[in-house]
């Protein structure tokens, strides 16, 4: 007969009933404290997420104001205004197109 591989003891869980209730209770303590841990860990990436997008929001939002009060801003606006947008007379044209690659017959002699 050969040895166990496993070792002379073998790890057959708790036999008593005591043994039983004492592991389904540290399964489940085990349980609740991986919640309450990764609950903590989605507030803190939604804390910080919120905190980066005002940041971003407040930062954006005064980069706006200078450009509107930029002359050279102002001068761009005012060109590009100026043209008149094209008239749209409600026709679509649709299309298909090929592309094909050109060969240079003169090189493949």
């Amino acid at each position: 007969m050969f040895p166990d591989p496993r070792g002379t003891r073998r790890l057959a869980g708790p036999r008593s009933l005591f043994g039983r209730v004492l592991a389904a209770l540290f399964t489940i303590g085990a349980i609740v404290i991986g919640v309450m841990f990764s609950a903590v860990v989605l507030v803190a990436a939604v804390v910080v997420g919120l905190a980066v997008w005002g940041w971003l929001w407040w930062k954006m939002r005064r980069v706006l104001k200078q450009m509107r009060e930029d002359p050279a801003f102002q001068q761009f606006r005012e060109a590009a205004g100026a043209a008149p947008p094209p008239a749209s007379d409600g026709r679509v044209i649709e299309g298909e197109v090929i592309h094909e690659e050109w060969k240079d017959e003169r090189k493949q002699r």
